[in-house]
This record gives C-alpha cells, structure tokens and sequence, in this order.
C-alpha cells in the first residue's frame, strides 16, 4: 500500500538478543525489506560505552543484554540491507536514546550517534518528547515543557548529526567481506549447535576489517565478476564468510557452491557442515583476520593494533569519504594509517565548526582521536580552506569567579552560590548533589598577546556548554572536545567570559532508568587552556 500511494514506509522490528532471528520477526531481512528506510533502536542501555564484551544488565525482559550483539551486529543488520537494497538507496535508520533515563547526558548521545554512524546508520529518531513533564515512561524526554536544562546542548547534538549524516549518506559503501546471516544455519542445526554471527563480526570490527551482513535472497540477487560478490547497487565484496553450522538447507549450500565456483571466496568458519555437498574451505576463527590480510582484503592499516578504533569508507560523487570513531573510553588513539587513497582531503571538526585543508601521502594519514570522539575525512579539492591547524599551548589557568546557579524549575532565575578559585564537581556530596539546572562561571582573562587564529579549550565539562566572550555568543558544545575559536571575539587585555554549563536532570527527577548508567559530575572541571595557531 505504502509503495503504491508514494508513502514512505520505515520503522524496526524487535531485534533484541537475537530475536531478529528467532521468536521475533524470525527473518530480519524479510521483515524489513519492503521498507523504503531499513530500520533499528537502541533503547535500554543496549550499547554502552566499555561494555561491548560482557552480558550486562539492562531494563529489558530478561534482565541481562549481550554486549557483543548490540555493539557488533544491531546497527550492522540496518546498514547492510540500505547499502544492498535498491529502493532504501542507503537509507538506514534508528530509533535512538530511549528508555536511557535522564542521566544521559549529551556526551552520552554523542557516543552514540558516532556508534551509529561509523557503523552506516544515518536516519534517526530522537525518542522522545512527551506533552507532560515528569513522564515516568521511557526517559530521557528532550524539552521536558522547558524544564530541560541541556536542551540547547541536544538541539546542537541533532544538527551535528544531520551535518555528519549528510556527509555519509548517498555514496557507495566499501566493505571487503559479505558475513552470511546466520538465520538458516540456526534453523537448521542442532540445537545450540551453530555459530552466532557475533564472535565474526567482533573480529572483522576489531581489526578494522568492514563487512555488510547478506542473506539467502540476496545472494541470489549477486553475481561474481573477477572473484568479486558485485552487487547491483555497486558494492562488491572480495569474500564470503559463513559462520559455522553442523548443518545448512540445501538451497544455500547450492548458492554458496554457485558462488565458489564462480570464482568468489567463501570460507566456513572453523568447520564445513556436514551435509555441505561441495568442497569447501575452512578458517579457523582465531585466524580470520590473519588471513583476510594476507590476502590484501583490507582498506586501512595501522602502526599499532587498537582494537576500538572504527572507520566508515563511502565513495560519494567520485570523492572518497571517511569517518573514524574512538570507542575506547580512556585511550587516545595517535598513530598513521595508511588508506587506500591519496591526495588533498578536508578534515573536517563538525562540532566546533573547524575544518582544515590538508594532504594525504602515499595513503598515510594521521589520527588524533581522543577518547570517545570521531572526525571525518572527505577526499577533493580544498581550495580556500586553512591549513592544518598546529596548536601550541599560550596559558592555562582556573580563575577567579563568580558561580550562579539556575534550577530547572526556572532556568531563567539565576542565584549566587559564591565565588570561587578552583574548579569542581557541583553535584558533590559537600555542596548541591541534588542540583538539576543550569550553572553560570563569569570570571576577567588577561591575553598580552595578540596574533594567528586563537582558542578557548574548556578541559572536562559535564555535561554541556555555551560560551559568551567580550559580549559575543560563541555557541553551545554538547560533547568533548568543548573547543572555541576566539580569534574574532578575544582581544588584547582585559577579556570578560561567562560560560553557562548544563547538566540533566537525573540528579532531581529520579528515574527507573537512570540508574543503569554512570551519572556524570557538573560544572567546569580542569583547567582552562588558551591554544594558538599560527
């Protein structure tokens, strides 16, 4: 009906713990692909930074949430059926931040925005706003009736999302490993006795090896030119991995054998099945990667394993596009690549609005990504952009100042709490620990020195900020970095900033929620840094 009437029909199935496959929908990719945007969510503290290798506790039926499924799969199932699928055009969406509670912050939304996108999701579906504040069903609710006191902070959250989804959206994935569904293998099996794709997609991902998930009826859909899976949107894989089963249904092993005979490889992870009527190759788990990369199948290198550094390649207008992403919560990743591309590219800062004009040599770029952030990189000309910014450290410092504070009650009435010469966590148990609301630092900075593009780096903020320098409103920062050019607005002398942190409300509206989840501390936190760049 809906393709009939030029309606747009998207939405998502019940995909949890392996319901996409079993006692949910039963076939994810037959469920989904009438749709026009495939689709997903991540709700109930599914993904949750650190927590990719465990079972862990969630607000869901049974209690507990296979970290590797969510991390690793759920938003792979959506991305690979939109790259696939003629009529999506790439379009994968999911529904996002629900039933988190009100402690998840803006930082928290970030981690999972860059979850999503480097991982080729790029519709998404804020749930949600409710018409009555407190509503007990399925916080975080952005706005809350004006009583969110980080709502601007989600509000620049979402047009960094639209900027970075545009950017990736309407090119060609590149992947160099097509992972079978496991749904037939499951079925057919003896019970308990085939593999989950989770244990292969966590390889291929911690080894910066990307893959797309295919099914039965796709595969009969592709062809194999010079031993490669093509696909008729113009994706094409260099192999065919297949997760272990003691069994499999004829018709795919039929496809399979189709494809291995004309000319595509297709390995079965650890052991062939036992009615596989072909000869088959089998790769040991454990060596996968090995192989993979020994083979050439792979698009980035590195100086140094790091096992939580993820990366999204797309082909869009001829340019070549990339997005990379630090999952890793307490290390930064500074090291070259290699990619399999060269020349001028724009880096490109999406949050604090910098982008820089740069080159890439023989394939080698450089990563500096702090914990939990991302950049993305575009390929072409970059005529009229700055060169790479260097920054070299001017002063650093914590002022004097003054502290007001505004509950979310009335984010408007701001009231003294003092003056102060060091920073600290304003939900402390020694001063507001039940404090919800808006924090305002106004403090005096001398700068002698005038010349080259200057910033402000604000250090550890919890949990978002907006900065007004000299009388000019330089913008709200959701997430770290909390990065602000000054060069327009600074001035030699004597400069007056005032800097309005917002924290969530999960310190005054308790939740059901909120307690699954790390409440992050308040207010300005670490010293404030002035950086230069000549």
């Amino acid at each position: 009906w809906a393709h009939e009437h030029g309606v747009m029909y998207i939405g998502h199935i019940i995909e949890d713990m392996n319901c996409h496959l079993r006692d949910g929908a039963g076939h994810y990719f037959r469920a989904i692909r009438p749709q026009h945007i495939s689709g997903i969510d991540i709700v109930l503290h599914q993904v949750m930074p650190g927590m990719d290798r465990y079972i862990h506790t969630v607000t869901c039926a049974t209690g507990t949430g296979d970290g590797t499924f969510y991390h690793y799969v759920l938003a792979k199932l959506a991305s690979s059926i939109a790259h696939l699928t003629p009529h999506m055009q790439g379009r994968a969406m999911c529904e996002v931040f629900g039933a988190y509670g009100y402690g998840e912050s803006t930082q928290f939304m970030k981690y999972l925005l860059d979850h999503l996108l480097v991982r080729g999701i790029n519709y998404f579906v804020p749930h949600a706003f409710s018409s009555k504040f407190p509503d007990g069903d399925c916080p975080p609710h952005f706005g809350a009736e004006g009583q969110d006191p980080s709502f601007e902070g989600f509000s620049a959250l979402m047009t960094y999302a639209n900027k970075a989804a545009h950017l990736l959206i309407g090119g060609t994935h590149k992947a160099n490993v097509a992972l079978l569904y496991d749904m037939e293998g499951e079925w057919a099996s003896r019970f308990d006795n085939a593999m989950m794709m989770q244990p292969i997609a966590t390889v291929l991902s911690d080894n910066q090896i990307d893959f797309d998930i295919v099914y039965l009826d796709i595969l009969k859909e592709l062809t194999v030119k010079n031993n490669k899976l093509c696909s008729t949107t113009g994706e094409n894989f260099d192999l065919l991995v297949v997760p272990y089963a003691d069994h499999m249904p004829k018709v795919m092993l039929d496809e399979l054998n189709r494809l291995q005979s004309s000319g595509l490889a297709v390995w079965f992870i650890n052991e062939i099945p036992e009615n596989c009527n072909f000869s088959g190759t089998a790769v040991k788990l454990e060596q996968l990667a090995l192989k993979i990369r020994q083979n050439g199948w792979f698009d980035i290198e590195l100086e140094a394993p790091h096992p939580s550094l993820r990366f999204y390649h797309t082909v869009r207008d001829g340019n070549h596009v990339f997005m990379f992403a630090n999952e890793d919560y307490q290390n930064a990743i500074n090291q070259t690549i290699k990619l399999p591309v060269s020349g001028e590219f724009a880096r490109i800062d999406l949050l604090n609005g910098i982008y820089s004009g740069e080159v890439c040599e023989n394939g080698h770029l450089q990563l500096n990504l702090a914990p939990l952030t991302s950049e993305i990189i575009v390929f072409g000309k970059t005529e009229g952009l700055p060169k790479k910014l260097c920054f070299k450290q001017v002063c650093s410092f914590v002022p004097n100042y003054t502290l007001e504070l505004a509950s979310y009650e009335n984010l408007e009435k701001f009231e003294s709490a003092g003056t102060f010469d060091r920073f600290f966590n304003v939900n402390s148990a020694s001063f507001k620990p039940e404090f919800s609301g808006k924090m305002r630092y106004t403090f005096n900075f001398e700068l002698s020195d005038i010349h080259g593009r200057t910033f402000m780096d604000l250090g550890e903020v919890g949990q978002n900020a907006e900065m007004i320098l000299n009388g000019i409103n330089l913008g709200v920062r959701p997430a770290k970095p909390y990065l602000y050019e000054i060069t327009n607005a600074v001035k030699q002398g004597e400069n007056r900033a005032v800097i309005i942190v917002s924290n969530t409300l999960a310190q005054k509206v308790k939740d059901r929620f909120s307690k699954f989840l790390q409440l992050e501390p308040s207010g300005l936190l670490s010293q404030i840094k002035i950086l230069r760049s000549e």
